[in-house]
């Protein structure tokens, strides 16, 4: 299991990341929420949760897999296999 770490934002706190304490180089290597008009992204990190985040809800893997993989939620979209 590695050690990363999620927090969900608003696609609006976009502009507040510091892309230099999380594992995305930018905007345009986010994920957006697909089923509510890519009103969300997250982010994950390794360590101590940064500044801008502070506040936000943590998950571990394995509780962001589970968000993600909801059929009912805003991130799901069906596989292709």
């Amino acid at each position: 299991m590695n050690n990363l770490k999620y927090v969900i934002i608003g696609a609006n706190e976009v502009n507040s990341i510091d892309f230099s304490k999380i594992k995305e180089t930018s905007a345009e290597t986010l994920r957006y929420s697909v089923n509510d008009g890519g009103q969300y992204t997250f982010v994950k990190y390794e360590g101590d949760i940064p500044d801008f985040l502070s506040g936000k809800t943590e998950y571990n893997q394995i509780e962001m897999l589970s968000i993600l993989n909801d059929p009912n939620g805003i991130w799901y979209t069906e596989s292709d296999f």
